[in-house]
């Protein structure tokens, strides 16, 4: 129950307006099971997606919000 209440909580606060009807299923097949690789080069660290330029603005929104949400609670 606390793992459903913070994923829904998490999806309301940081993921945009049309992703909030999705369901834990739909958001993983979305968002997590993407093909990805971590690449580290010249001490800094790389996500590379095969995914379009739509996907990665999606996950830079997302990641903004959380970073947002983290200095109110600083």
């Amino acid at each position: 129950m606390i793992a459903y209440n913070l994923f829904i909580g998490f999806k309301r606060l940081a993921c945009p307006d049309e992703w909030i009807k999705h369901t834990i299923g739909t958001f993983r097949w979305k968002m997590i099971q993407v093909v990805g690789r971590i690449v580290k080069h010249s001490r800094s660290v790389f996500l590379k997606i095969a995914s379009g330029v739509e996907k990665l603005k999606i996950y830079m929104g997302i990641r903004r919000k959380v970073y947002e949400l983290s200095l109110a609670f600083d």
